[in-house]
């Protein structure tokens, strides 16, 4: 009578493959194979954030590793002593790791009972530490239609915060979902780009890093200060009496000495007159100040012409005007007969 023994039954891991082996009494030992249990090893899971703690789901590479063969069960572990005495990750999908790498071990269960172990690696990438709150981008506009030309790089060393340029992709946005994907939706001229929501707009700067994926969104918002116009008369009259001097409105309340008057509010803006052209005022001020004519208006003395420049207290933004100013002589009285 032929009587079976059987031996053994192992399972051995080899190139993926889950081996069932069988010893007979009568027979050699022969193979056979269960379900193919392809295990792979994983690609490491790389999260980004601006501290070491972080957490992981480490279920993400459940797929990979299991060739998406669901009958293979996964339990994740933190070390081998662990393993061995069974004290897995109660919520692989919601681990905490407290360093920049660590290396989870998994253990990877078939149907057939037989296991295998691999490695998890995680890799903690910190964000660059670049300014999240660069300063506004001012422009001042005089045509008065809330639109202006902007050099959106004048803020990349503010936002780069010491760190090298070389080692950053930086790249221009106007909508915050296309800065996110990085996709091709750029500002094509960021050094000459003209706003296209008027007065304030927000612009979304993309920093890659070129050594990781670990990219950073910075807000950057522009903004368009109105200028407005002073609205100053082409020219003014002084009167004088027969020595060429000033008639006093004091004096002479009849012939008063009209002031020239910018019309701007003193609290919202400073001012400088000078006694000269707009042209004369930018080639060289000083040579023609009036010192100590600083207010909303001036009450001129001689002929000639004179600029005001009005300058914005909170925006900074400038605006110049001119007038002439000439003289007469008030008629005699045989004259008005």
């Amino acid at each position: 009578m032929r009587f079976l023994l059987s031996l053994l039954a192992l399972c051995v891991s080899s190139f993926g493959f889950t081996q069932i082996l069988s010893i007979n009494d009568s027979a050699s030992p022969e193979s056979s194979y269960g379900p193919e249990e392809l295990v792979f090893t994983p690609d490491p899971i790389v999260n980004c954030n601006d501290q070491v703690s972080t957490v992981y789901d480490l279920t993400v590479r459940k797929d990979q590793i299991t060739n998406n063969d669901p009958s293979i069960v996964l339990t994740y572990f933190e070390s081998q002593q662990d393993l061995d005495s069974n004290n897995n990750i109660p919520d692989p999908t919601n681990y905490t790791n407290t360093t920049l790498t660590k290396t989870i071990l998994v253990l990877a269960t078939g149907s057939n009972k037989c296991t295998s172990t691999i490695n998890l690696e995680l890799n903690t990438v910190l964000y660059a530490n670049v300014n999240k709150t660069p300063t506004p981008l001012e422009e001042c506009e005089i045509d008065n239609n809330g639109f202006d030309y902007f050099d959106l790089t004048l803020r990349e060393t503010e936002i780069l915060n010491g760190l090298n340029p070389s080692d950053f992709d930086v790249s221009y946005y106007e909508d915050q979902m296309d800065a996110e994907l990085g996709n091709t939706n750029t500002i094509a001229a960021p050094t000459n780009f003209e706003n296209t929501t008027i007065l304030t707009q927000e612009i979304y700067v993309r920093i890659q890093p070129k050594t990781n994926h670990c990219f950073i969104i910075v807000p950057l918002t522009i903004i368009v200060n109105p200028v407005p116009e002073i609205d100053l008369l082409d020219r003014y009259m002084i009167c004088l009496n027969k020595n060429d001097q000033v008639i006093s409105p004091v004096t002479q309340p009849f012939l008063p000495i009209p002031p020239i008057d910018t019309q701007l509010s003193e609290t919202t803006y400073s001012f400088q007159w000078f006694k000269g052209s707009i042209e004369e005022v930018n080639l060289d001020p000083s040579s023609i100040i009036i010192p100590g004519a600083t207010s909303s208006t001036f009450s001129a003395s001689l002929e000639g012409t004179y600029t005001v420049l009005a300058t914005n207290r909170a925006s900074g933004c400038r605006i110049t005007a001119s007038t002439e100013v000439v003289s007469s002589y008030p008629q005699k009285a045989s004259q008005l007969k």
